[in-house]
C-alpha cells in the first residue's frame, strides 16, 4: 500500500492529475467552509465559492511560474533498471567477457510504454471539454439574438432608475422568456417575459430589483467564467457541486435585495409562480430569476426570518479575497518528490573493500569500464555523469541537475570487492552497480532524488510489417551468458579467465563497440541497443521491437552535427546516412517519436572526491 501511493504521489508531481488533486483541495475546502457559513449572508458564501473557482483556474498558471516547493515523499520505489553497456575505449579494444550480457527474453522495460497514457487521458479530456464548453460558446449567440429581436420596454427602464439602476441598461421584452433573465457584460440588460406587461408594480419592481442585483454583483461575468473551470474539470464532481451552489447563493444574494424593500410573503408566492411557468418553458442556460432546481432551498431562505441578509461589506470582501489569493500562493508550487529512497538504498548496499580514485587530465575522449576476475571494476577516463548513469542504470536523459564539472572531469577508478560479482539477471542493477552507488555516495558525496516527468522518446519498432530484418543483423552466434557463466567459474577456481571472444570479422562477440559514428555488437540484445542510442538521438530510446535474444549487428551512420559536440563524438560523415536512416536501411528498424511518464534521477548534490 505505501509502495502504491508513494508510486502515486510522485507521478502526480509531473503529470496533469496534480493539477485535479489541488483543486480537490481547494473545493473541498471551499464546501467545508459553506457547512460552517450556514447561517453567514449568502453574499458571503457566494464570494468564497466565486474565489475557489478563481482560485482552481490560475493556480496551474501561478505554479509554471513561481519556483517549485518540493515536498518530500517516501518512496521505496527504484529506477527503472536497465542491462549493462561497455563503452569501449576510441583504440577500439574489445571488451571482456561478461561486460554485455543479452537479454533471454524481452524484458518488461521493453514494453514500459507500449502506449502512452497520459496521451490518451490528455486527448479524452480535451475532447470532452470542448463539448461541454459549447453551450457557454452558443448562449451568448442565442442572448445576442434574443436581445436583437426584443422589445424594448421603455416604462420598466424608468422604474429601474428610479430603483438606482445605471442608465445603461435596457429593459427588454421578448416571447421566448419565460422568467427574467439577464444578458451583456459591456452591454447590459434585463429581459422579461411577455406577461411581466400585465404585472402590478410590486410583481415588476421586485423582479427588477433582483435583476438589478445581479448586474451590480457581476453574476453575469461570474457565471461564465465558473462554467468554463466546470468545462475544463468535467470530469470532477466537486465542481460541479459546488457550481451549483454558486449559483444558489447568487440568486440567494439578489433575493435578499428584493426583501429589503419587500414583504417576504408576496415575493416567496411570485418565485413559485415563475418558477412553475419556467418548468413549461424551454430552457435557457443563463441567469434566471426562478430556475426550478433550488426552488425549495430559497423560498425557505425566503421565509426564514433569523437569515442573515444584506450585501458583502469590503472588509469581509477582502478578507475573502486575500485568504483566496494565500491558498493559491501555498498550493502552486507544490510539487512531490522522492524523499532519500535512492540514498538510502545506497547506504544500505555493499561497499568495496578499497578502492582508488584519480582524476584523468589526458584529455582523451575514449573512456571505458571494464569487471575483472577477482570481483574488481576499473573504469578509465570516466565523467562523473557517465559513472552515475552506470551505476543506476539509466539513459542520458533520465539524470537531470548537478554542477558542469560532472561532465568535463573525468576519473580513473579501481574498486576491488571481496570475491566475484555473481552474474546478475540481464536487465537489472545488481551487486557491482550497487557498490559503485555506495562509493559515488561516500566518495562524490551524492545525494539524488527520483521524480516522475513526461518526456519525448523515441520507441525502437521493426520498420516492415512482417517483422523482417535489414541486411547488416543476424541472431548471435555466441551464447554470450554461457560464455559469462564459465568464466565466472574458472575465476572463482583461480583459472584465468578465457580471452573476450571475437566475430569471425573481429567485431566483439559479446558486448558492443561504439565510436559514434559506428556500432558493432556481439550478443546485443535490442533493448541495449535502445538505451546506446539514446545519446546519438538526443532522448530516451525504448525498446518496442518484440526481439528477444541476441544479435549481432553493425550499424554506420552520422550523428547529427549538434548532438555529436554536445556528446564528445568524432565530427559526422557527410557521406553516412543518419541514423534513423541508417537504422531502417542496414537493421530493418525505425524510431517512432512519441511521449511517455518517465522515471528521473535528480542530483541534489556532489562534490569532488579526494584522490587516493
Amino acid at each position: 500500500m505505501t509502495d502504491t501511493l508513494a508510486t502515486t504521489a510522485l507521478a502526480l508531481s509531473a503529470f496533469p492529475l496534480s493539477i485535479v488533486v489541488k483543486a480537490t483541495g481547494i473545493m473541498a475546502v471551499a464546501l467545508l467552509a459553506m457547512r460552517g457559513m450556514r447561517r453567514s449572508r449568502a453574499s458571503m458564501r457566494h464570494l468564497v465559492l466565486a474565489s475557489s473557482f478563481v482560485a482552481t483556474l490560475v493556480f496551474p498558471v501561478v505554479g509554471l511560474i513561481v519556483p517549485a516547493i518540493t515536498v518530500p515523499v517516501e518512496s521505496f520505489v527504484t529506477p527503472s533498471a536497465v542491462l549493462p553497456i561497455t563503452i569501449a575505449p576510441a583504440n577500439g579494444a574489445a571488451p571482456v567477457p561478461g561486460a554485455a550480457a543479452p537479454s533471454a527474453a524481452v524484458t518488461p522495460e521493453s514494453h514500459a510504454y507500449l502506449l502512452s497514457p497520459s496521451a490518451w487521458l490528455i486527448t479524452g479530456w480535451a475532447a470532452a471539454a470542448v463539448v461541454c464548453l459549447l453551450p457557454v460558446l452558443f448562449t451568448p449567440i442565442r442572448l445576442r439574438r434574443l436581445r436583437r429581436t426584443a422589445q424594448r420596454w421603455h416604462e420598466a427602464e424608468n422604474v429601474a432608475r428610479s430603483l438606482g439602476g445605471d442608465r445603461s441598461v435596457a429593459v427588454l421584452v421578448h416571447e421566448e422568456v419565460s422568467a427574467p433573465v439577464i444578458c451583456g457584460v459591456a452591454r447590459r440588460a434585463i429581459v422579461m417575459p411577455t406577461d411581466a406587461l400585465l404585472w402590478n408594480d410590486g410583481e415588476i419592481r421586485r423582479a427588477l430589483v433582483h435583476e438589478l442585483e445581479h448586474i451590480r454583483r457581476v453574476d453575469w461575468p461570474v457565471h461564465i467564467v465558473t462554467r468554463i473551470v466546470c468545462a475544463l474539470y468535467w470530469f470532477h464532481p466537486l465542481i460541479w457541486v459546488a457550481w451549483r451552489r454558486l449559483g444558489l447563493e447568487a440568486e440567494r444574494a439578489c433575493d435578499d435585495a428584493v426583501l429589503r424593500m419587500d414583504e417576504p410573503t408576496a415575493y416567496a408566492q411570485q418565485l413559485v409562480t415563475l418558477a412553475r411557468r419556467h418548468v413549461m418553458a424551454r430552457a435557457i442556460p443563463a441567469l434566471s430569476m426562478a430556475p426550478g432546481s433550488d426552488l425549495a432551498a430559497r423560498v425557505t431562505a425566503v421565509l426564514d426570518a433569523t437569515q442573515a441578509r444584506g450585501r458583502l461589506g469590503l472588509a469581509r470582501a477582502s478578507v475573502v479575497i486575500a485568504t483566496a489569493v494565500l491558498l493559491t500562493a501555498a498550493v502552486a508550487p507544490l510539487r512531490a518528490k522522492g524523499s532519500q529512497t535512492i540514498q538510502s538504498q545506497a547506504a544500505d548496499a555493499p561497499a568495496f573493500d578499497v578502492a582508488s580514485i584519480r582524476e584523468n587530465t589526458s584529455g582523451d575522449q575514449g573512456q571505458s569500464i571494464r569487471r575483472q576476475p577477482g570481483g574488481r571494476i576499473v573504469t578509465s577516463n570516466y565523467a562523473l555523469r557517465s559513472l552515475i548513469l552506470s551505476a543506476y542504470g539509466l539513459q542520458p536523459q533520465q539524470l537531470v541537475g548537478g554542477p558542469d564539472w560532472i561532465d568535463s572531469a573525468r576519473y580513473d577508478i579501481i574498486a576491488q570487492a571481496s570475491r566475484e560479482f555473481p552474474i546478475a539477471e540481464p536487465g537489472t542493477v545488481g551487486p557491482p552497480q550497487l557498490m559503485m552507488q555506495r562509493l559515488l555516495q561516500d566518495r562524490f558525496k551524492l545525494a539524488v532524488h527520483t521524480e516522475t516527468r513526461e518526456l519525448p522518446i523515441y520507441a525502437l519498432t521493426t520498420a516492415r510489417s512482417d517483422g523482417r530484418l535489414g541486411p547488416q543483423i543476424r541472431t548471435a552466434a555466441i551464447d554470450c551468458q554461457a560464455v559469462m557463466s564459465e568464466a565466472l567459474k574458472k575465476a572463482q577456481g583461480g583459472v584465468s579467465p578465457p580471452t573476450a571472444p571475437q566475430r569471425a570479422d573481429g567485431g566483439p562477440g559479446c558486448g558492443m563497440r561504439f565510436d559514434g559514428r559506428r556500432v558493432t555488437a556481439g550478443g546485443t540484445s535490442m533493448a541495449a541497443l535502445a538505451r546506446n542510442l539514446a545519446g546519438p538521438v538526443g532522448r530516451l530510446v525504448v525498446d518496442r521491437t518484440g526481439l528477444a535474444g541476441g544479435f549481432d549487428f553493425d550499424l554506420e551512420f552520422t550523428a547529427d552535427l549538434p548532438a555529436a559536440a554536445a556528446a564528445g563524438l568524432p565530427p559526422p560523415d557527410a557521406n553516412a546516412p543518419s541514423i534513423f536512416t541508417a537504422l531502417q536501411e542496414q537493421l530493418g528498424l525505425k524510431l517512432e517519436a512519441t511521449r511517455a511518464p518517465v522515471e528521473v534521477l535528480a542530483i541534489d548534490g556532489v562534490e569532488r572526491p579526494t584522490e587516493n
